[in-house]
């Protein structure tokens, strides 16, 4: 099967899955039912087993795909981690990503755009802290391998020459961005324009990193962990003060224009690291 196809039969197939799942735990709790992940209900019986139906989602299209193309996983994704990893690469690029943002942290701080305080209590903070040192590499690993690993690899398959690279790129970092919105059923609690335009920056960061580095997972990896752990650990601490047009969302810091120019200035950094 062709790499386009497989995409297609993942995408629908999990969407069934995912729907014939929902409906039953909706039909089992005496719920209302709904089009796939908007359901309204917040019983446990329901958003928990779904919250692992969602992993477990992610995780069959890890492992389906190679499969659907006529590959062996463990091989397919040993190629897009396969030796020597570009350590200084990787080095440089983790370094600027966190950098970048605390200098943006810190002129926000300086101009009064945020305060610096504990937002939570005193367990809960080391509790957040702890989960921000141990969760960056395992979920940069799971989202890269879905969204650069498969879905850009796949669209780099279909479109060539150097025009195609740039509108797979593009493609991969449009629904990278959305899909971080597919789950949130209360759309009213913040606008989703500003963030989705953030995010999708970010994928053009990660994927120009899957690209430059030789359709490996190596730099998006160390990106985009590098990039969790810049955004989720000021969370704790950082009250957002003035307008997000300017300074963006705690959540999505790179939504604001020094979190665009940032996103942009880790492109070029990337393609000049491996040029």
């Amino acid at each position: 099967m062709n790499p386009i196809a497989a995409i297609g039969v993942l995408v629908f197939g999990g969407i069934a899955l995912l729907w014939v799942v929902q409906s039953l735990l909706l039909l089992a709790s005496g719920e209302r039912l709904a089009p796939p992940l908007r359901y309204q209900t917040d019983k446990g019986s329901v958003v928990y087993p779904m919250k692992i139906m969602v992993q477990l989602g992610w995780l069959l299209i890890i492992l389906v795909y190679p499969v659907l193309i006529g590959s062996d996983p463990p091989a397919f994704y040993g190629d897009a981690f396969h030796p020597p990893p570009p350590l200084k690469a990787m080095l440089i690029i983790a370094i600027a990503c966190i950098a970048g943002f605390a200098l943006i942290y810190l002129v926000y701080f300086a101009t009064g755009a945020i305060e610096l305080a504990f937002i939570f209590s005193r367990r809960k903070t080391v509790r957040r802290l702890v989960g921000c040192l141990l969760t960056p590499v395992p979920l940069a690993i799971m989202e890269e391998a879905v969204f650069r690993g498969v879905l850009l690899h796949a669209l780099l398959s279909w479109l060539n020459g150097t025009w195609g690279t740039v509108v797979a790129v593009a493609v991969s970092s449009a629904v990278f961005s959305s899909v971080h919105f597919v789950r949130r059923r209360d759309s009213k609690r913040k606008p989703m324009l500003q963030p989705a335009i953030g995010l999708f920056f970010v994928g053009v960061v990660l994927g120009s990193a899957y690209v430059a580095g030789g359709q490996t997972l190596w730099l998006p990896v160390t990106a985009h962990a590098a990039g969790i752990l810049a955004v989720e650990l000021p969370r704790s601490f950082v009250i957002y003060k003035a307008s997000p047009k300017w300074i963006g969302y705690r959540s999505f810091p790179h939504s604001g224009p020094l979190g665009i120019i940032h996103m942009i200035a880790l492109t070029a950094l990337v393609w000049l690291l491996m040029k």
